[in-house]
């Protein structure tokens, strides 16, 4: 069962209601605009229960559970009025977008420069921690003179499971006239299997995925947790349909010691959306890791990949994040 109570206000009095299963006795804390204060306490036995204000008094504010003494899976609707942290930040580091670097009884709004590999801009985003986060950025890129802006959706905790969707859409808008602007469109949905072995590992997971203009694990922003290495994306007028699925027992990143990892993509691309290109296309690839003495260990890796029709040129090799000392 699950935990959680909220607070509403409604004609003159609170209104506590028990959203979870476990029924807990909690505290609510009252504060006045004279500046007194009030501990009601309630059995949370019923399903909603009325907290009555003092006529000759003015609510400040209400605290529900305000000792933390319980393990409730919402901590933001516990307070009247909401709670608002706001975070001006000198650099914008991924682990804002994390409620573990988050107040997790408030709203979170965090604002500041932001570097990634579309340049140097400016992100900020709108976050309720383990429940959605909304978020809007815009890059300049120097060397290819272009402006990327792009906005973005997650909803975790889907259907009350370890399961989270999301849409993002991505604007290039190239000052350099022998680059095409670019509108790439994203949506997906992913149901989380496990939990990652280390804090950079991503959990396992499967994701059904709507690509268009885009390629799968490179928004560099939300939704960005797949694998999806060897893949040829030309990122114009593809529209794509895709499932991918990672599964690591491999220990932490970066430098993994034992266990495995297996890891699957199947796309088919289609004319819808304006798509330009019909594929079908599979990726397969085992990892094992072998701890061998000291700090030396055997790796092997195996990966097959498929795709029919045969002149789409739809895989590749080669690059720093794949067959390392050769080419693209």
């Amino acid at each position: 069962g699950l935990c959680d109570y909220a607070l509403r206000r409604q004609k003159g009095k609170l209104v506590l209601e028990k959203l979870g299963r476990v029924t807990m006795p909690v505290e609510t804390k009252l504060e006045f605009q004279d500046g007194t204060q009030e501990i009601i306490s309630s059995s949370g036995k019923e399903r909603s229960e009325t907290i009555d204000i003092p006529k000759d008094k003015k609510l400040k504010s209400a605290s529900l559970d305000y000792e933390e003494k319980l393990l409730d899976i919402d901590r933001v609707n516990n307070h009247l009025p909401r709670k608002l942290d706001v975070k001006f930040v000198p650099i914008y580091l991924w682990l804002y977008d994390y409620p573990l670097f988050l107040k997790e009884d408030a709203y979170n709004w965090v604002t500041g420069p932001s570097f990634s590999a579309y340049g140097l801009g400016l992100r900020t985003s709108f976050q309720k921690p383990d429940d959605y986060i909304v978020y809007a950025a815009s890059h300049y890129q120097l060397n290819s003179s272009a402006v990327n802006s792009s906005v973005g959706f997650e909803k975790m905790g889907f259907l009350h499971q370890y399961m989270s969707w999301g849409a993002e859409f991505f604007n290039r808008d190239s000052k350099n006239d022998e680059e095409d602007d670019l509108r790439w469109y994203k949506l997906y949905i992913r149901r989380e299997l496990s939990l990652g072995e280390g804090f950079f590992e991503p959990a396992s997971h499967l994701t059904f995925y709507l690509l268009h203009n885009w390629s799968l694990g490179n928004s560099g922003f939300l939704g960005s947790a797949e694998d999806a290495k060897s893949l040829r994306y030309r990122q114009k007028q593809e529209t794509i349909f895709g499932v991918a699925f990672y599964d690591s027992h491999a220990g932490s990143l970066p430098d993994p010691s034992t266990g495995y990892k297996l890891v699957a993509t199947g796309e088919v691309a289609g004319h819808i959306l304006n798509g330009s290109d019909a594929f079908s296309r599979v990726v397969l690839e085992f990892d094992k890791y072998i701890g061998l003495f000291d700090d030396h260990k055997l790796v092997i890796r195996l990966k097959g990949a498929g795709g029919i029709p045969k002149n789409k040129y739809l895989f590749y090799l080669g690059s720093d994040t794949e067959l390392r000392g050769y080419d693209f």
